[in-house]
């Protein structure tokens, strides 16, 4: 447990680090909320690749490598509601129109 709230911290800091930085290059908030999008996907991704990769050499391992996976994927979960809430902010503010579609990449990866 002790592992899961450490890796938290890391994801929820890394998120907030995704979230300065953005504000930092952008001009104005609603810009801030598209860059803060993209990037915190593209960390989200990254977390759950290494969750995947970590399962994929665990499946004939112990319970204690299985346990690891659990932690990664628990904090991936966590990291992957902060962006689904950028994003929501992202739609919100730019008033983007969601077509079907064009939406069937991030269908997929949900």
């Amino acid at each position: 447990m002790k592992t899961l709230k450490k890796l938290s911290f890391v994801g929820i800091g890394m998120e907030i680090i995704v979230f300065l930085l953005s504000y930092y290059i952008a001009d104005d908030i609603s810009e801030t909320f598209r860059y803060a999008a993209r990037y915190s996907g593209r960390l989200s991704l990254a977390v759950f690749l290494v969750a995947m990769w970590v399962y994929a050499r665990s499946i004939p391992s112990s319970e204690e490598q299985l346990n690891k996976t659990r932690t990664l994927t628990a904090a991936f979960a966590i990291m992957h509601y902060i962006h689904l809430f950028l994003l929501m902010m992202n739609v919100k503010l730019n008033t983007i129109t969601l077509i079907p579609y064009k939406l069937a990449g991030g269908i997929l990866a949900y």
